[in-house]
């Protein structure tokens, strides 16, 4: 076997046990829900304004874009997109090559259904 076709496999391989890593973890996840919701509670604490602009990230729009569109001071929004990433729920994605960024949650949004968390303990989200 030509070693192009073994460092292929071996990626296979490699990428096989790192989807069957994820998939185990969310189900632990998943299985521990509360324990888990309450790290992401932690996070949010009381502070209506970090649910806010969690809301709003969409994986779209850089942080000059998201203050501008919430009417926030870039500073203080900076903070604030700080603690979401110190706590495991957003993350910066680089979208070009001269270095542009936008905010996206993490897959904790969908495992943990934040969202739906979010409308149960702050209330709906305004439309």
């Amino acid at each position: 076997m030509p070693e192009s076709d073994e460092v292929a496999e071996d990626i296979k391989k490699i990428k096989w046990r790192l989807e069957s890593i994820d998939a185990s973890q969310i189900l632990m996840i998943k299985a521990d829900r509360k324990k888990y919701l309450d790290v992401v509670e932690g996070v949010f604490g009381r502070a209506r304004r970090r649910v806010t602009v969690y809301r709003e990230i969409d994986g779209n729009r850089s942080q000059t874009e998201l203050a501008s569109d919430m009417g926030m001071d870039e500073s203080n929004l900076s903070k604030v997109l700080r603690i979401l990433r110190d706590g495991g729920l957003i993350e910066v994605k680089r979208i070009a090559r001269d270095g542009s960024t936008v905010y996206m949650k993490t897959k904790w949004h969908r495992v943990l259904s934040i969202a739906k968390w979010l409308d149960e303990t702050f209330g709906k989200e305004e439309e």
